[in-house]
């Protein structure tokens, strides 16, 4: 097991209309394996997302790019 260390991971991915997701990538990661490995489970075992409503696909179009940072303190 991994010691603790603060630290913050930072994933990309694209989300498309009907709730799916595509090009899951870690971009920034200053934590160790597990938590990094963490952040991307946390995002990919939710998916596939509810689909958009009519207005959302108005403003984003049929996908958009999502990032998120995770802070670990």
């Amino acid at each position: 097991m991994e010691h603790y260390q603060p630290g913050t991971v930072v994933v990309r991915f694209k989300l498309h209309r009907d709730g799916t997701i595509s090009e899951l990538a870690v971009l920034e990661t200053g934590v160790g394996t597990m938590p990094t490995f963490a952040c991307k489970d946390a995002i990919s075992a939710c998916a596939p997302f509810d689909a958009w409503r009519p207005d959302m696909v108005a403003q984003f179009g049929e996908a958009d790019v999502v990032t998120i940072r995770f802070l670990y303190h």
